[in-house]
């Protein structure tokens, strides 16, 4: 019997924005006085994990008076609708915790797995051991001003860090 193999496809860039640009965005994510929200699960309810959001888009409106500094990213990534952009801030944990598999806005935008033009990216904020995974296994290390693009029906799963005290990161859901 021929063995199925799932290629997943997926676009990384490294350095993604300016020095300045990627400074302005990190200082103020992981400095003291950006707003993150508790939330008791990462994927789907009773998954036995959390971390904290910051919601910047949603329902088809921005949610968050710190919007203006995603600009530069939006720019480059020029979609013609935005779905969702939510960051998370996830901390460390000793021992690496995966969360379940899951394609972004499953349930929420009815968005069906075929539409060709809607990607998920993820921008990380800061380098650590921590890792995006997608259902072949593929990792992508989570690297300080890294962004991986991939279509929104790509399942995909995050692990946890632990080398350092956070793992901060944008996900950003859109049509292009």
């Amino acid at each position: 019997m021929e063995e199925v193999r799932f290629i997943i496809m997926h676009e990384v860039k490294d350095n993604f924005l300016s020095d300045d640009d990627f400074s302005n965005l990190r200082d103020l994510m992981l400095g003291s006085d950006f707003p993150w929200f508790y939330n008791d699960r990462k994927v789907k309810e009773n998954d036995g994990q959390y971390q904290f959001t910051h919601t910047f888009y949603r329902n088809f409106c921005w949610s968050s008076d710190w919007s203006t500094y995603l600009e530069p990213i939006l720019k480059k990534l020029n979609p013609v609708a935005l779905l969702r952009i939510k960051a998370n801030l996830i901390p460390k944990q000793y021992k690496r915790q995966l969360s379940s598999l899951h394609c972004d806005g499953e349930q929420i935008w009815g968005i069906m797995d075929s539409e060709k033009d809607v990607f998920t990216s993820i921008f990380y904020m800061n380098t650590n051991n921590g890792c995006t995974v997608f259902e072949d296994g593929t990792e992508i290390k989570s690297v300080a001003n890294r962004l991986v693009t991939f279509p929104r029906s790509t399942q995909h799963a995050g692990a946890t860090c632990s080398d350092e005290n956070v793992r901060v990161l944008i996900n950003f859901n859109y049509i292009i």
